[in-house]
């Protein structure tokens, strides 16, 4: 990356097209790392937009949850460095739990939960 392309990126999903996998050649390689695979396919201008999102997933949290939401968004943060976590779904699963209204008009489920 050069110039122009560390504020916008190479574009999403890029990076098979213009490497191959060093270990087979002739195929697509892939980026297994979550922030290194955002930093490359959109630049400084996609992290921040990460971070102002995550900024405000975190907002919404409900206050009697956010002292669990910190260790859970690490351990995602650190798991994500060693494989991308947009391959798995479980992963926005979590996060989307914490994003559920606490009401029981949701799903009959309790709002203790």
């Amino acid at each position: 990356m050069s110039g122009a392309r560390w504020i916008v990126g190479n574009g999403v999903n890029t990076f098979g097209q213009r490497h191959d996998d060093p270990t087979q050649p002739g195929v697509p390689g892939y980026i297994s790392s979550l922030p290194v695979q955002v930093l490359y396919d959109t630049g400084i201008a996609g992290v921040g937009l990460l971070v102002a999102f995550l900024v405000l997933v975190y907002r919404r949290i409900p206050v009697h949850r956010r002292s669990l939401a910190i260790p859970v968004a690490v351990a995602i943060g650190i798991t994500s460095t060693f494989t991308s976590t947009l391959w798995f779904t479980t992963t926005w699963l979590m996060l989307a739990l914490f994003l559920r209204p606490t009401t029981n008009g949701f799903g009959g489920v309790p709002a203790h939960l």
